[in-house]
């Protein structure tokens, strides 16, 4: 029994001391978040954003478009066109996607998606590195000799994924400079937001994953390094939570701690504003929309993101609640965010007073010098 109770607590001592795991966004654990954007801005119609939007039935309508570029920052979803494609072809509906919502808004902003862990045939250059012969070390070889295969699914049918290959230097050198590089060159793009295949890769023995991470991470963070030296900006589509009755207090001094870190981004989730809202009991729909706007527009620093939750495989923007006040003009903000009493934060805008008491569970958004209403919930 104690021999076991030994080997037990070694165990949770490797697991603690190991590599931050295949998970969303895990790149940027090493850097304390996402770092800041480049076009930073305090105007809320620039600091919205939603990943994966995009139908695959085809390429998106006017309808679908319009309300797109409700959003500052979308993140054009792999399934873009994937079923008329065939799953083909996806850097060409990048560009065309972006291309529409820039003629109708040119000020948003746009970013695509790539993978920090599997590649699959949607993408052209990774594809043909699938199935060259002479770059079948880009992947993690099964016992067999071949690429480990798993399998993505996608609305137009099923396609094989393998695994990149971190610890070939040839394969991280096409990765960064290929991969996420040619995204970064396209003058239509804003930034890239990362994926993973979400689970450890196969066929790599317990003594190597540390290592094998730590490889991955170096090339991550060579990525970081060229999206910032494009002037764009990378992220994922995890997020810094939400607030509930329960967590508000502890998540606005979390947020605000965030929010006072020049080189960091804030991307809190604003849950209530997707199709599929889980009601919180006794909290309505408007309540936890004004309350979610009212901690971001408190804790918030210059650089910060309200994302929108992901749903479906993939849910059309037209779907989600919406809100007008997503898109006020509340100027900027005059001096820092304050907790004023336990559990209660005030920041005063140029345009706007904000209030959140978390006691109440209830916000005060007091528009001034506008014509916009004043939001009180």
């Amino acid at each position: 029994m104690v021999t076991m109770i030994v080997l037990i607590l070694a165990a949770l001592v490797h697991v603690v001391d190991s590599e931050p795991g295949w998970h969303v966004g895990w790149g940027f654990e090493s850097h304390g978040g996402f770092p800041s954007n480049p076009w930073a801005s305090y105007q809320m119609n620039q600091s919205t954003t939603a990943y994966f939007v995009g139908n695959a039935s085809g390429m998106d309508n006017k309808a679908e478009l319009t309300a797109e570029v409700h959003l500052g920052y979308v993140g054009i979803g792999w399934q873009i066109n994937n079923i008329p494609s065939n799953y083909s072809h996806l850097e060409t509906y990048e560009i065309l996607e972006a291309k529409r919502l820039k003629e109708l808004r040119p000020d948003v902003k746009v970013s695509v998606l790539r993978n920090t862990e599997v590649a699959t045939v949607f993408w052209d250059s990774a594809r043909a590195k699938m199935f060259d012969p002479s770059t079948q070390d880009f992947w993690v070889m099964c016992e067999d000799g071949k690429p480990c295969a798993g399998t993505w699914g996608s609305p137009a049918g099923n396609t094989v994924k393998y695994w990149f290959n971190f610890s070939n230097p040839r394969l991280v050198d096409w990765w960064v400079n290929e991969y996420i590089g040619e995204a970064t060159n396209e003058t239509l793009f804003d930034g890239v937001y990362f994926d993973c295949s979400c689970g450890s890769p196969p066929n790599i023995p317990s003594a190597d994953a540390d290592k094998f991470q730590a490889n991955a991470q170096v090339a991550f963070d060579r990525a970081l390094a060229l999206i910032k030296s494009k002037g764009k900006w990378a992220s994922a589509w995890n997020d810094d939570g939400s607030i509930t009755p329960a967590t508000c207090a502890d998540q606005m001094r979390s947020w605000m701690a965030t929010g006072r870190n020049s080189s960091l981004s804030l991307q809190i989730l604003g849950d209530a504003f997707g199709p599929h809202w889980n009601p919180i009991k006794s909290v309505t729909l408007a309540q936890q929309q004004n309350n979610t706007i009212a901690a971001f527009l408190i804790a918030r620093g210059d650089s910060a993101m309200l994302e929108l939750p992901v749903v479906g495989a993939y849910e059309d923007m037209r779907s989600y609640q919406w809100s007008p006040m997503l898109g006020w003009d509340y100027g900027i903000p005059i001096g820092i965010p304050t907790e004023v009493g336990p559990g209660v934060f005030l920041r005063t805008w140029t345009n706007a007073k904000v209030v959140l008491d978390c006691n109440k569970y209830a916000s005060e958004i007091i528009m001034r010098y506008t014509k916009t209403e004043s939001s009180v919930v």
